[in-house]
């Protein structure tokens, strides 16, 4: 009727506008001209003014197609089905909660998903934010044990001050990468290792645990160091360790506490013998003036035990020096008897020096009488030299010394005949 190559049963504008061709004024054909007759060019549930695709698809009807209700088929033409500003590639959501725009506010990752009503995962690093100790963290990653150890959702490099988890700061962590968990481990040193499977220190003092003699009760923040423990044997050498140098001879009784090796300790005073120890068997007598310089231990040398001063204890290592003369030499009464002869042989010696020329046979009476003194018993003919140095010798003194003085009496008397 209205010319416009639509037939009338098909035209729903028959009596429309006049002499005008629908193939290009008329988008959906149904016989209204699209710029003055037709209020939805295409058709579709949608007016011209609501349609964001007025001149779009044409043929369909049900708002299933159309998520956003914008006009446009979400198959055919809406690039964003949600109408969220995400297009539907890059959109987790696509089919998502609408009457919203995507922004930092409300879609932190961008991600097309409403952080508050459909996004389970904000920061979009792999880990739900009801586990992500960084749920609004750094975007443009995904948790891996490479970066993120403990999927914690905090990145290791950047975020993550503990990469653990264990409760031990990175920075104070001797094991920043422990078994996941390791809190609930034991970790007595608190150095972020658990004991059982990672720490071979475990009190932290620097000394492996299989060398270490002190790990029971560690002391917080104590380091072995030679001064404060001078054998390394992890033991504080002020409150622990009670052999500081680790000889086997305790501090108590150690004259050499410190030493750096103990090769060799007769007396077991804790001293090398070799480079610390001049006395090598505690007897009081240094080694370069002790006869027995290896000797009895246990004893210090005085007059009553070593009467010659050697280091050798008279009654056991002393062969110089017989039982009968100790007993004799102990003697006050022999000892009164000796300082007597010895003055007395002084003095006649100083008479001798004065009065040689003129009074010889006086020296030999006085000499007789010191020699009759010493042996009271014996008849007034003189002894022959052997049995004198005998006597002498039977009275405490050594050989050499009793044949010099009978050789000296013995030239005494040549001189008076």
């Amino acid at each position: 009727t209205d010319g416009d190559g639509v037939e009338n049963h098909l035209d729903l504008c028959p009596n429309g506008v006049q002499y005008w061709g629908s193939v290009f004024e008329d988008h959906d054909g149904d016989g209204c001209r699209d710029a003055d007759e037709d209020d939805n060019d295409d058709n579709d549930p949608y007016l011209d003014a609501e349609d964001d695709c007025p001149e779009g698809a044409v043929g369909w009807s049900s708002a299933a197609f159309d998520h956003d209700g914008d006009g446009c088929h979400d198959l055919q033409e809406d690039e964003d089905d949600d109408n969220d500003g995400v297009s539907d590639d890059d959109d987790l959501c696509p089919l998502g909660m609408t009457l919203w725009f995507s922004e930092p506010a409300s879609d932190y990752d961008n991600d097309g998903c409403h952080d508050v009503a459909e996004d389970m995962d904000i920061d979009n690093d792999g880990v739900l934010d009801e586990f992500d100790q960084c749920p609004r963290g750094m975007l443009g990653w995904t948790s891996t044990p490479l970066n993120d150890w403990d999927s914690d959702g905090c990145n290791d490099a950047h975020e993550d001050s503990d990469d653990d988890g264990d409760g031990n700061p990175d920075s104070e962590d001797d094991c920043i990468r422990s078994a996941v968990g390791a809190d609930s481990h034991t970790d007595n040193d608190g150095d972020g290792c658990d004991d059982y499977t990672e720490d071979n220190d475990l009190d932290n003092d620097g000394i492996a645990s299989v060398f270490d003699n002190c790990e029971g009760d560690p002391t917080a923040g104590w380091i072995s160091t030679i001064s404060a423990d001078f054998d390394g044997d992890g033991c504080e050498d002020a409150t622990e360790d009670w052999d500081d140098d680790d000889d086997g001879i305790l501090d108590v009784d150690d004259n050499c506490q410190t030493s750096m090796t103990v090769n060799s300790d007769f007396d077991r005073d804790g001293c090398d013998d070799e480079t610390e120890d001049w006395d090598d068997d505690g007897d009081g007598v240094p080694d370069s003036a002790d006869s027995c310089p290896l000797g009895m231990i246990n004893w210090n040398s005085d007059s009553d035990n070593d009467i010659d001063g050697d280091g050798c204890m008279d009654s056991i290592e002393d062969n110089h020096v017989s039982g009968k003369v100790l007993h004799t030499l102990r003697s006050n009464a022999f000892m009164t008897l000796i300082i007597g002869s010895l003055t007395v042989l002084m003095l006649a010696g100083m008479v001798l020096s004065t009065r040689r020329g003129r009074g010889r046979s006086d020296f030999a009476d006085q000499t007789w009488s010191v020699e009759e003194s010493m042996h009271p018993d014996s008849s007034l003919t003189p002894e022959t030299p052997e049995k004198q140095v005998r006597d002498l010798s039977d009275l405490g003194y050594s050989p050499e010394v009793a044949k010099a003085i009978v050789e000296n009496e013995e030239r005494a008397r040549r001189d008076r005949n």
